[in-house]
């Protein structure tokens, strides 16, 4: 009975994963022919015109799937007067999502030409769609371990677009911005390769989920 029921708990467990996995499939599809952007293959460092010398430590280009996402959304506060910024924004889908959940702003960082080419194609297909206006989305061609955090940025994002050297420069750069100017942040990380890095800096409160496949952690920053 006890073996019956544990291969039971198994099954059901592989079936959930499977429909999830199916479900974030036909939900990237979804995203690309509603939109009509073009956010899912993949694209390899190697191939990117990148002239930053922080290229030997990016990593290759893979979309965020929109389900986990959106669920994730729901786990941070304040969305309407928060700037969502995208650091590896790559060809701007989560620029896209950030904006249909309702920010006052989404920033997007990247570090490859070829890539804020395509994501301001994107970009412009969709607002175009909604009748929007560009503003309300802005991004930046710019090497993520200089970029500026502004004091209004207060809600980030990052899919393992570099290593832990990089990741280590961004992530001071924004706790040098909220020690400057006080506010409330998040951060989620999606496929948390580096987690150790930001617990060892023990000023945020750390939560994990797991959708389907799918990991996430948000590090909460308090006042």
């Amino acid at each position: 009975y006890l073996v019956k029921k544990s291969f039971k708990r198994i099954y059901n467990g592989i079936n959930r994963g499977l429909i999830d996995n199916i479900l974030n499939i036909f939900s990237d599809l979804w995203f690309e022919i509603l939109f009509g952007v073009k956010t899912m293959k993949l694209s390899r460092i190697a191939n990117l015109d990148i002239g930053f010398d922080s290229k030997l430590h990016g990593f290759d280009y893979y979309a965020t799937r929109s389900r986990p996402f959106k669920k994730i959304l729901k786990k941070v506060k304040n969305t309407k007067n928060s700037v969502f910024v995208d650091i590896g924004s790559g060809k701007g889908k989560c620029l896209i999502l950030a904006d249909i959940y309702g920010f006052k702003k989404s920033v997007g960082v990247e570090f490859s030409k070829e890539l804020v080419d395509i994501s301001k194609k994107n970009v412009k297909k969709y607002l175009n769609r909604k009748g929007k206006n560009f503003g309300e989305i802005e991004i930046y061609h710019e090497d993520a371990s200089t970029f500026i955090i502004k004091e209004d940025y207060n809600i980030f994002y990052l899919f393992n677009p570099f290593d832990e050297k990089i990741c280590n420069a961004v992530l001071n750069n924004i706790l040098e911005s909220l020690k400057h100017y006080p506010r409330e942040a998040w951060i989620i990380y999606c496929g948390p390769l580096f987690r150790n890095l930001f617990i060892s800096k023990e000023v945020f409160q750390v939560s994990s989920y797991k959708f389907g496949s799918v990991v996430y952690d948000v590090y909460s920053y308090k006042l």
